[in-house]
């Protein structure tokens, strides 16, 4: 489906998720599925009951569990070789450069719900900061209804999106 040459570089990159929940599990579980071999995940939650619904590493016998070992454990049953880098740990401006630098991520994609975590990613990884890499931002999806809504853009650019409109606040008054 990617082509030979696109499958090879898929398995070459390494790909950072911050926020392993509704929208970052279901992430890192396609990346490791189309054959990325690296990924780092981050994000402070175990998991609980009401996760089950929406989170693909969330079930019974996970509750309790961080979810970045529950995503590494369902990682390594979809693909034994893959790389797991886990950190346990809310991203935050206190060890953002700590885990920017020790990941040696290719791709990020910010899946979080924080707007503390978006600001710091965004403020550690974008122009003014002389360590510039690609990353995705994910808005709210929690409550959309209409798949067609969604769209891909600048942040500057989102609309609808309380989330990003608070990132989107922050990173101005910031820079």
């Amino acid at each position: 489906m990617l082509g030979e040459n696109n499958a090879s570089k898929l398995t070459s990159v390494r790909v950072g998720v911050i926020g392993v929940g509704g929208v970052g599990s279901w992430s890192a579980n396609a990346l490791v599925r189309s054959g990325v071999n690296k990924i780092t995940l981050v994000d402070p939650d175990i998991i609980v009951e009401s996760n089950i619904n929406r989170q693909c590493h969330a079930d019974y016998g996970n509750l309790g569990k961080p979810k970045v070992v529950a995503m590494e454990e369902m990682l390594k049953q979809i693909n034994p070789g893959v790389e797991v880098t886990g950190y346990d740990e809310e991203f935050c401006e206190t060890n953002a450069k700590k885990i920017l630098d020790s990941s040696n991520v290719d791709y990020w994609i910010d899946a979080c719900d924080s707007v503390k975590a978006k600001v710091s990613l965004a403020s550690n990884l974008g122009k003014a900061s002389g360590n510039r890499r690609t990353f995705l931002v994910c808005g709210a999806a929690g409550g959309k209804i209409n798949p067609h809504k969604f769209i891909c853009t600048d942040l500057g650019n989102a609309k609808n999106d309380a989330l990003l409109s608070k990132v989107r606040y922050a990173l101005r008054r910031t820079s």
